[in-house]
């Protein structure tokens, strides 16, 4: 089976859904409810459980597929090339130009990713009229999709500069210690007290879960400012010195 968004996504409501309900039958009192009251309680988490509320899955023949494409996330891309592009100047100690072209890419990568998101907010409603859920899943959905939009603006200037600009300049512990804290420390707490503590519903969790790269991009740039990546990691080699003499 392919892992798609759209399959992720479904599988996440569903999961989600189902523990909402099992919760709500479990904490549910047994007196003052009637027998039709525990019947469609019953059938609600059955159905939930059961996947039914996403719909019938539709029959497509290998006739009906005109072709199949596969692509990436652009700004993946923009981050890694980013990374390459600042590392060849910084490996030929062109310090300022580095700095100018990793400026430049900053303010690319904003506008793709910022882009993006309205992308994804105008490719809203004909993603939910595409999916053929039912009204629950389509209102999770319909959310999901606003927190992907916030998740890919943010997310795209983290890459460029914690896994692209930083380590062309041998910067790379920032990046583990800004990861590690913000997941470990921040996100991953916060998410556990949402869920089990405070009882929140299921898609505020999942938004929460979703703020990792938001958080990040502050300090990434506020330390993309200090300009301590700007370094020659390179090592020249006999070969190169004959070759430039």
């Amino acid at each position: 089976m392919e892992l798609s968004r759209r399959n992720f996504l479904a599988g996440l409501a569903t999961a989600g859904i189902g523990a909402a309900g099992m919760s709500l039958a479990a904490c549910s009192p047994a007196k003052d409810q009637n027998t039709g009251d525990k019947q469609e309680a019953t059938t609600e988490v059955e159905k939930s459980a059961s996947g039914d509320w996403l719909g019938k899955e539709p029959e497509i023949s290998d006739a009906d597929v005109e072709a199949e494409e596969e692509c990436d996330v652009v700004v993946i891309g923009l981050g890694n090339a980013g990374g390459i592009l600042v590392g060849n100047l910084l490996g030929r100690n062109a310090f300022d130009q580095a700095k100018v072209m990793g400026d430049r890419l900053c303010v690319l990568v904003a506008a793709v990713g910022v882009g993006t998101g309205l992308l994804i907010i105008a490719a809203r409603p004909l993603a939910l009229q595409w999916a053929g859920l039912t009204p629950q899943a389509t209102r999770y959905l319909s959310v999901m999709l606003f927190i992907c939009a916030y998740y890919a603006a943010c997310g795209c200037m983290a890459n460029l500069t914690i896994a692209g600009i930083f380590p062309a300049g041998g910067d790379s512990r920032f990046g583990l210690v800004c990861d590690a804290s913000v997941m470990w420390l921040v996100v991953v707490p916060v998410g556990l007290l949402a869920a089990f503590v405070w009882k929140l519903p299921v898609l505020a969790v999942y938004a929460l879960l979703n703020t990792d790269e938001c958080i990040k991009m502050i300090p990434a740039l506020l330390h993309y400012r200090k300009y301590r990546w700007v370094n020659n990691v390179t090592r020249q080699t006999d070969s190169a010195v004959v070759s430039n003499a």
